[in-house]
């Protein structure tokens, strides 16, 4: 239709990871959305940036290039980047209006030997004037079927992008970066290590040693 403004677009999808991970098997990967806007409504489950209006969000907001929620771009962007490294990853879907316990319990439902389990709680570029800047809180859990937290990792904080940058070369590339610095954190690696050790790398004859479940 004429007179329409096309939305601005980030896109994601073509971010290339590079964990530091590698290995064979099935890892299970979720993304649930948590972002107080999303929740409230006040924008779509696309969103990714401002501009902001008196407090609070246009309906003109930054979406994702591929019209997709964040969260279905962000775990297939990770499962990516896994499949490089050797593993077979398995993305579980969710809905903003999921609760995390409800989540766990898909993640559990796919016998991953190991299951990774991002929570968004805020994810958004925001300008002011010139400057760009990426408002970010992401918690990320390694876990087992068994339920069991083997390594965590989260980010939180305002990063500036720049002054007078291409967003829209910028945005993902920041979302790379900082993608990476939560599976690359040594709580992350060793997690997905001892999660994908097989159990006869145990001594032979040798007891196991006991597990909290089970003191």
């Amino acid at each position: 239709m004429s007179g329409c403004v096309e939305r601005p677009r980030y896109n994601y999808r073509l971010i290339l990871l590079e964990p530091e991970a590698r290995g064979t098997g099935k890892v299970a990967v979720a993304v649930l959305d948590q972002r107080q806007p999303i929740l409230n409504e006040s924008v779509g489950p696309d969103f990714v940036g401002g501009p902001v209006i008196s407090h609070a969000f246009s309906k003109d907001y930054i979406a994702t290039e591929s019209g997709k929620p964040l969260a279905e771009d962000w775990a297939r962007v990770v499962a990516n980047g896994l499949e490089k490294k050797g593993f077979s990853p398995v993305v579980v879907p969710t809905s903003p209006q999921d609760r995390p316990a409800e989540v766990v319990q898909r993640l559990h439902a796919t016998e991953a030997p190991a299951q990774l389990f991002f929570v968004l709680y805020q994810w958004h570029t925001d300008q002011t004037n010139a400057r760009m800047l990426l408002r970010h809180e992401v918690v990320l859990d390694v876990m087992t079927p068994a339920g069991t937290t083997l390594g965590e990792a989260q980010l939180r904080g305002t990063t500036m992008l720049g002054e007078f940058v291409d967003a829209k070369v910028a945005t993902p590339l920041a979302f790379k970066t900082k993608l990476e610095q939560l599976l690359n954190d040594r709580n992350i690696v060793q997690a997905l290590s001892a999660a994908m050790a097989p159990a006869s790398d145990a001594p032979s004859g040798a007891a196991s040693p006991p597990t909290l479940s089970g003191l």
